[in-house]
This record gives structure tokens, C-alpha cells and sequence, in this order.
């Protein structure tokens, strides 16, 4: 279900996680993602301050080996069940 969301062009495979904090405002605006850039860390809960700080260096940083390398790692999140957050 999730890659026709993918193909419809509603989702992205990777993405920021929400955290509902200000300062993920100044991220530049992508489609909810399946994956993101915590799921390189296999099942780890985070702080908020800590999935900011992941989302802040996935946006400067970025690379599409880094998308892979997510990919790669979550690829058993990829069915999860996803909410679209405005």
C-alpha cells in the first residue's frame, strides 16, 4: 500500500520525522516520508531534541546513499501503517 502512495505522489520513501517542534520549520519541505532518518537506528527510541537534531543533519547533509542506507535498514518498516501530517 504504501509504495502506491510512493508512486501517487502523495508520500516519499524517506523523509523528516515529525516531532512537532518549531524549530522542524526551517527544514525545506518534502512529502511525509515512509522511512526516516532515525530508522538507520533500528527500533531506538529517540528524544525529540535528538530526531530534531537527526533531521536537521539528514536535510544539510544530504546524499542518496544516505536514502539507501536508510532504505537498506528499515526496509522491514516499509508496510507500516503511515498518517499524512500537514
Amino acid at each position: 500500500m504504501n509504495l502506491l502512495r510512493v508512486l501517487a505522489g502523495n508520500f516519499s520513501i524517506v523523509g523528516f520525522r515529525n516531532t512537532g517542534d518549531i524549530s522542524t520549520m526551517n527544514l525545506p519541505r518534502l512529502k511525509p516520508g515512509i522511512l526516516h532518518p532515525d530508522d538507520v537506528f533500528r527500533d531506538t527510541e529517540m528524544a525529540s531534541e535528538t530526531l530534531d537534531n537527526l533531521n536537521l543533519a539528514y536535510a544539510r547533509n544530504y546524499r542518496i546513499i544516505t536514502d539507501v542506507r536508510i532504505l537498506l535498514r528499515g526496509f522491514h518498516k516499509l508496510g507500516q501503517k503511515v498518517l499524512k501530517v500537514n
